[in-house]
């Protein structure tokens, strides 16, 4: 389930109205606008072994990779597909061929460009290794990758 910064922090707030009797006093409840800013702690049961969700499916670890990692693409609450890291995308006629635009300008934490490369790393690692993905993945031949 994914939620939006708003959602989130109304969810919070009401959390915390409900924990703190009396600590949102009138005239101070909670802004209608977001503001950026604040510090988010989430309890963890136990340190995550990956923090690449597709490689182990422990809901521990992907609750936490849902925050920092993002796909290629999002689904709305039809489950229709949105675009996230690719802006577009095409199938063939016959369905077997998927072809993305990446959203430019995204970097890595290290400032390296994100790039189709790294698509395909991800797709490979994760028919390889993942334990949804070598069944999920496993009618995929091969990922191209044009260096444009």
């Amino acid at each position: 389930m994914k939620f939006d910064r708003w959602a989130l922090r109304v969810a919070l707030a009401a959390a915390v109205a409900a924990a703190l009797p009396g600590a949102f006093a009138q005239g101070t409840a909670p802004s209608p606008q977001p503001i950026d800013g604040g510090t988010l702690t989430i309890a963890v049961s136990q340190e995550p072994t990956s923090l690449v969700s597709f490689l182990d499916t422990k809901t521990d670890n992907r609750n936490i990779s849902a925050k920092i990692t993002e796909g290629l693409l999002r689904y709305d609450a039809q489950f229709r597909a949105q675009p996230l890291l690719a802006t577009s995308w095409q199938v063939s006629a016959d369905g077997l061929k998927y072809t993305f635009k990446l959203r430019p300008g995204v970097k890595w934490h290290d400032g390296r460009d994100f790039s189709a490369e790294d698509v395909r790393y991800s797709i490979l690692t994760q028919k390889k290794q993942g334990p949804r993905g070598r069944i999920t993945l496993a009618n995929v031949e091969r990922v191209d990758a044009p260096i444009r």
